[in-house]
Protein backbone atom coordinates (compact mmCIF):
# COMPACT_ATOMS: atom_id res chain seq x y z
CA UNK A 1 0.00 0.00 0.00
CA UNK A 2 2.92 2.57 0.89
CA UNK A 3 4.02 1.76 -2.82
CA UNK A 4 0.31 3.38 -4.17
CA UNK A 5 0.47 6.39 -1.70
CA UNK A 6 3.88 7.39 -3.19
CA UNK A 7 2.57 7.46 -6.73
CA UNK A 8 -0.41 9.69 -6.38
CA UNK A 9 0.45 12.94 -6.51
CA UNK A 10 -1.01 14.70 -2.56
CA UNK A 11 -5.01 15.64 -2.24
CA UNK A 12 -4.85 19.09 -3.13
CA UNK A 13 -3.85 18.49 -6.32
CA UNK A 14 -6.43 15.89 -7.38
CA UNK A 15 -8.83 18.15 -6.08
CA UNK A 16 -7.48 20.94 -8.04
CA UNK A 17 -7.58 18.44 -11.31
CA UNK A 18 -11.41 17.72 -10.59
CA UNK A 19 -12.06 21.22 -9.95
CA UNK A 20 -10.32 22.15 -13.78
CA UNK A 21 -12.39 19.40 -15.27
CA UNK A 22 -15.48 20.53 -13.99
CA UNK A 23 -14.90 24.11 -14.38
CA UNK A 24 -14.11 22.92 -17.97
CA UNK A 25 -17.07 20.47 -18.22
CA UNK A 26 -19.55 23.49 -17.32
CA UNK A 27 -17.91 26.38 -20.21
CA UNK A 28 -18.06 23.46 -22.61
CA UNK A 29 -22.30 22.73 -21.86
CA UNK A 30 -22.69 26.77 -21.62
CA UNK A 31 -20.89 27.07 -24.95
CA UNK A 32 -23.01 24.29 -26.36
CA UNK A 33 -25.97 25.59 -25.24
CA UNK A 34 -25.23 28.89 -26.72
CA UNK A 35 -23.75 28.42 -30.12
CA UNK A 36 -24.89 24.78 -30.70
CA UNK A 37 -28.02 23.89 -32.42
CA UNK A 38 -31.09 23.41 -30.64
CA UNK A 39 -31.59 21.55 -27.87
CA UNK A 40 -33.34 18.16 -28.78
CA UNK A 41 -30.86 17.63 -31.49
CA UNK A 42 -28.74 14.96 -29.03
CA UNK A 43 -31.52 12.94 -28.40
CA UNK A 44 -32.68 12.91 -31.91
CA UNK A 45 -29.28 11.32 -33.41
CA UNK A 46 -28.98 8.97 -30.93
CA UNK A 47 -32.59 7.83 -32.14
CA UNK A 48 -31.81 7.54 -35.73
CA UNK A 49 -28.41 5.43 -34.68
CA UNK A 50 -30.99 3.06 -32.82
Amino acid sequence: MTGMRRLLPPRQTIWLLVAGLLCLMAAGVASMRKFGPPRGHVYAALQKNH
